[in-house]
């Protein structure tokens, strides 16, 4: 039977209302359309929040996650919005700004995005003392817009530059490496869709703007 995985959060600052906890613990071990239902509580503590839901993930493996957000001191769970974003998905800024240069040759981030566009990315993370510091780059990605689909993959020659030059093996140099379609055509483009160079869009307010988000954040 397959699974379905819904999370809520432990009380916070100590409310005993919370209707997202009383969510997971009612639905915790139901069947319904033929799944079963894994309830589970997270910590509101964002680490230790998903460190355990990765942990529920390895153990259920479950095909849909449904989390319902810190809801404490109110007596229901309304939908205020359904959307699948890089803010929701937790995407560091730098990963967001990455993707945005990679596509813009192709998609105009300003004007031509659209509702049902998806995107799936594989970046590095760096890490100290087991514990994540920054994102690094994006190694993969794929960007669905308006039913087309933009791949995009990392490629760094250790023999040669990624322009077909050989690298001086005596000097042990390296290619700088570049973005690359999966037939192998670069993405280095001379006219871009997107005029804008985002990662150099800021303000006197130390503003800045993201590219799939279309919002001022604060530069950091």
């Amino acid at each position: 039977m397959k699974t379905v995985l819904v999370t809520g959060f432990e009380p916070f600052g100590g409310e005993t209302i919370n209707p997202a906890q009383e969510i997971a613990r009612n639905l915790h071990g139901a069947a319904i359309a033929g799944h079963r239902v894994e309830g589970a509580l997270l910590p509101c503590v964002f680490g230790d929040a998903i460190k355990e839901l990765q942990q529920l993930l390895r153990v259920h493996r479950p095909m849909l996650v449904i989390c319902v957000g810190q809801a404490g001191g109110r007596a229901a769970v309304t939908p205020e919005r359904v959307a699948i974003n890089v803010d929701d998905a937790r995407i560091p800024d730098s990963i967001a700004t990455q993707v945005a240069e990679i596509f813009s040759g192709d998609i105009d981030f300003h004007r031509a995005l659209r509702k049902g566009d998806r995107f799936s990315i594989v970046y590095e993370t760096l890490e100290g003392d087991g514990e994540p510091l920054r994102a690094g780059r994006v190694l993969s990605t794929e960007f669905m817009n308006a039913g087309k689909s933009f791949q995009a993959m990392w490629f760094q020659d250790p023999l040669g530059g990624s322009n077909g030059i050989l690298a001086d093996a005596a000097s042990h140099s390296l290619s700088k490496g570049g973005y690359y379609t999966l037939a192998g055509e670069s993405l280095r483009k001379a006219f871009l869709a997107s005029p804008l160079e985002f990662s150099r869009v800021t303000s006197g307010f130390k503003m800045r703007f993201h590219p799939i988000l279309q919002t001022w954040r604060a530069l950091l």
